[in-house]
């Protein structure tokens, strides 16, 4: 649901520009992905040993994709583990790309004038939610919650090394170092 806004906008701006070649796959893509809650009812259907809300009724299936379980926690985390998880997520980012990728995460995120707008605006969005809920839900796994942020940091390392290929100092290519 988090990363919807930005689909749909794709999706809208590809069929106002009537590229059919291109949003019929995306739509076939998106109904596949949603078809995995079809198969709720029927395994339910089985009676497995265990069966969480029991979604082969309409009030169990609506309860248990809309976690109504677990929508309390939302934006639950207490002040202090706010600056707590800040400090995680600086040191994850870190540990997962080091300093340097840090840096080209950095460097890529600036680099607004050389992508699509549209998809500018859309890793803004995808990383700014993704912390937001990782940082506001209260639970004690939440770190796990941060991958989507982790996927948009390393395309944006991506635009990094590509905005530092041309950088030179004193005749050495640190573009091409920063590559290798």
């Amino acid at each position: 649901i988090l990363a919807f806004p930005p689909i749909l906008f794709f999706l809208i701006q590809s069929a106002r520009q009537r590229r059919w070649k291109w949003l019929l796959p995306q739509l076939a893509a998106i109904c596949a992905g949603l078809a995995v809650y079809l198969l709720l009812p029927l395994r339910a259907a089985q009676s497995p040993p265990i069966n969480w809300g029991d979604p082969q009724t309409l009030d169990g299936f609506l309860w248990l994709v809309s976690a109504t379980p677990y929508q309390g926690l939302l934006f639950q985390t207490q002040p202090v583990q706010i600056f707590e998880r800040i400090s995680a997520l600086a040191r994850l980012l870190i540990e997962q790309f080091g300093l340097f990728g840090v840096l080209l995460g950095v460097i890529g995120v600036i680099q607004k004038p050389f992508i699509r707008p549209a998809l500018y605006t859309s890793l803004l969005w995808l990383a700014f939610i993704y912390i937001a809920f990782a940082i506001g839900y209260a639970t004690n796994d939440s770190s796990a919650y941060l991958i989507p942020f982790f996927l948009v940091w390393a395309l944006w390392i991506g635009l990094g090394v590509g905005a530092t290929f041309s950088y030179r100092w004193r005749r050495i290519p640190l573009g091409w170092l920063a590559f290798a």
